[in-house]
């Protein structure tokens, strides 16, 4: 991306939302962060230039106090990682996801550890055997570098054209905008320059492979390109759907393991550059062994499971599909309606919601609670992943929204597995046509799985292979 592209772009961000923490803009702050890396690794002297001395204080303020912050925790380890897989953890849902993996690691006497990349996800594991901190291999002496080569890098963006130039906004929105990218490409830089560090401190010869549970993002790019550099081969498992969507392009990862060709097909069309091997779901096996046949003509149970509401699905979206599902519960009170937070959303606002309406047939579920998707009709749900779970207990879904503008998993409408419903009465509607078509709604919930699900039953078996071999 070049210069002029930023500020094209972001002219129009802002003429358009005025929104400086658009999705948008983060991503492509982002990828003009990467250009910066240039900037600092070129020997060539900065050219002199007119810098407001206030903004250049106000830069390495910044910078000095996420280092400070930093060394006030500091703990050092110098335990090399002797293994031949290092799985990388940042959220607890990855560590679930290698949960699952873990018993046939140990079958087949593989060599492998957990590498967590957050303070608060290690400490709830630290106890359990091969888990290690990354940052616990930062050494003051490698912050105090981090934050020189931060400065740098921040006082030569403040010389860029880029920087300098007016971009058309008023005065309040052009300091907005650069203390934003100055923010932004601090925070970018200096997660780079420590996980440097502390990779060059933990790595052993013995490393082969590097696990990740996801490829895209500032935090995760960094990490997969450093291993790249250290020659260690880097593979991402799929966690999530994958859609067509600029975030995938251009991953630097060796070899993504996706559930199945139509998603590595989604990768492709993303501009994705590298190998992907359809290896099915781990967290799926288990379903295909068990026969769950039930009776839906008795059932009465539904469910809701919201979007965080920090993503693409705004939080007024969740604020109106809780509306609307707690709504439908109310009026058609012959059915329970259970309510589960997202694992990254804030389960006391579903609770304070469903307290005020002072009804017995809605209730919150823990959001650290498994979900036995079989036991319910229907599931009301926005743009989650879910649709395939509920695929694969032949459950159909209702996705609810207030307009269809809002709506990113399309394939859940053109696989007719679930209805749209943007209203009461399109909810009334679309739960009528699926109760009275059910059989049809499980049929097309199989095709679905078919089409979007490989390896089914022995998809652990069939990622271990891939992890044990040494085939690049």
């Amino acid at each position: 991306m070049t210069t002029d592209d930023c500020i094209k772009l972001s002219n129009k961000i802002f003429l358009k939302t005025k929104n400086i923490t658009s999705p948008l803009l983060r991503n492509y702050i982002e990828n003009f962060s990467e250009e910066i890396i240039k900037i600092v690794d070129n020997n060539s002297r900065t050219k002199t230039v007119n810098l407001n001395i206030i903004d250049l204080l106000r830069i390495i303020k910044r910078n000095l106090e996420e280092i400070l912050n930093s060394i006030s925790t500091k703990r050092n380890s110098t335990t090399k990682l002797d293994y031949d897989l290092v799985f990388i953890i940042l959220f607890e849902n990855h560590y679930k996801q290698f949960k699952v993996l873990r018993r046939e690691l140990d079958n087949n006497n593989i060599s492998y550890c957990c590498l967590f990349t957050k303070e608060g996800e290690y400490h709830k594991h630290s106890k359990e055997i091969n888990t290690f901190y990354l940052y616990d291999y930062c050494t003051i002496k490698n912050l105090i570098g981090s934050c020189c080569k931060l400065i740098k890098s921040n006082t030569k963006l403040a010389c860029t054209k880029f920087f300098k130039k007016s971009l058309n906004f008023s005065s309040k929105e052009n300091s907005q905008v650069k203390s934003h990218l100055i923010k932004l490409n601090s925070k970018f830089l200096l997660n780079l320059y420590k996980s440097e560090s502390c990779l060059k401190n933990l790595k052993s010869h013995l490393n082969r492979k590097a696990i990740f549970f996801k490829a895209e993002g500032y935090e995760v790019r960094n990490l997969i390109n450093l291993f790249n550099n250290m020659g260690i081969e880097t593979m991402s498992i799929q966690h999530g759907s994958i859609g067509k969507h600029h975030k995938f392009s251009n991953l630097n990862v060796n070899k993504y393991l996706v559930w199945s060709d139509k998603f590595g097909q989604r990768l492709i069309e993303s501009n994705f550059k590298s190998n992907y091997i359809p290896v099915g779901c781990p967290a799926y096996d288990s379903y295909f062994n068990i026969d769950r046949q039930s009776d839906y003509e008795k059932k009465t149970d539904l469910l809701f499971l919201p979007n965080p509401g920090v993503s693409e699905t705004p939080e007024s979206e969740v604020e109106y599909a809780l509306k609307m599902c707690c709504d439908y519960a109310t009026r058609f009170n012959k059915f329970r309606l259970f309510i589960k937070a997202h694992p990254g959303g804030d389960q006391k606002i579903l609770e304070d919601y469903v307290d005020k309406l002072d009804t017995k047939n809605i209730v919150v579920l823990d959001k650290q609670s498994k979900i036995e998707y079989h036991k319910y009709l229907f599931v009301f749900t926005m743009n989650s992943t879910v649709g395939l779970d509920c695929a694969v207990h032949k459950v159909p879904i209702i996705i609810v929204l207030s307009h269809i503008k809002y709506l990113f998993v399309h394939d859940y409408i053109r696989g007719g597995i679930g209805e749209l419903a943007t209203s009461m009465n399109d909810m009334i509607e679309k739960t009528n046509k699926i109760i009275n078509n059910y059989k049809k709604y499980q049929s097309r919930c199989i095709k679905y799985v078919d089409e979007y699900l490989c390896c089914r039953g022995y998809s652990v078996n069939t990622i271990i292979s891939l992890l044990a071999s040494d085939d690049k």
